[in-house]
């Protein structure tokens, strides 16, 4: 058995990119002029993209890596491994609101083709726009769900207003064999067949124009459910807790 982690590729993205053409406004190029745009295009690997049909109905925009993506739902985030076979993993916004407004953030300069999601494969190619992150406003009273890449993982800040609560958000995952708490106070969810890893949370708050952190860390709500205790800081000022996930999976041969 070997171990792989999965770094993020661009290979789909370059393939719906290039026969789109509409990729950062592509015209007909030829070889050296394709390969240089290419490589122009190797930092937007990891990327956020909208459903625009080729995804599953209650997914509003997916984060995709090599191998897996991410589906970003109202009420949480769900694992799939690629062409689209669902994964169990959820990771359920526990208690969230039924009214969450989601909107992706700084449109990148291409496009993705896919084919349509399973149930709607008859409809042929679609195609669906990148972004740089996602946001899920009101997933809990006074809480948003800001959604980004870093080093390639995604990454997800939760933005409590001041006032608003802390103690609302709640983990739930789904569909694994396990979630542990190790040393370190990161998460660990056995999948059965690969690791999730979420790493411990890094609060803050900007005080007087400087990052000031915060105290905290995952608490054991159930099971297989996860809060964030969070220290002292100033409930007149946002606060934001940021994981961040990295995949790792097993390929047996």
């Amino acid at each position: 058995m070997r171990i792989r982690i999965f770094k993020w590729a661009i290979f789909g993205l370059l393939l719906g990119a290039v026969a789109s053409g509409v990729a950062l406004g592509a015209a007909e190029r030829s070889e050296a002029e394709m390969g240089a745009w290419l490589s122009a295009l190797q930092p937007f690997g990891a990327h956020f993209e909208e459903n625009a049909g080729q995804l599953p109905p209650l997914a509003l925009y997916a984060f995709r890596g090599q191998g897996y993506r991410f589906d970003l739902k109202k009420n949480g985030i769900a694992m799939a491994t690629e062409p689209g076979t669902p994964h169990p993993m959820r990771i359920e916004f526990a208690g969230c609101e039924s009214d969450v407004v989601a909107s992706g953030r700084l449109p990148l300069a291409f496009r993705v083709q896919h084919p349509m999601a399973p149930e709607r494969a008859s409809q042929g190619i679609v195609s669906a726009q990148a972004y740089e992150g996602v946001r899920m406003d009101g997933m809990y009273e006074g809480i948003d769900v800001d959604y980004q890449v870093q080093d390639g993982k995604l990454r997800y800040d939760f933005i409590v207003a001041p006032g608003a609560n802390p103690d609302l958000i709640a983990l739930r995952f789904q569909g694994v064999s396990d979630v542990q708490l190790d040393d370190d106070g990161n998460l660990v969810v056995d999948l059965g067949n690969g690791m999730v890893h979420q790493h411990k949370p890094f609060l803050y708050q900007i005080v007087e124009g400087a990052r000031k952190q915060v105290d905290g860390e995952y608490v054991r709500l159930a099971a297989n459910e996860i809060g964030i205790r969070v220290g002292v800081y100033d409930a007149a000022l946002p606060l934001i807790i940021d994981p961040v996930l990295t995949v790792i999976m097993e390929d047996g041969d």
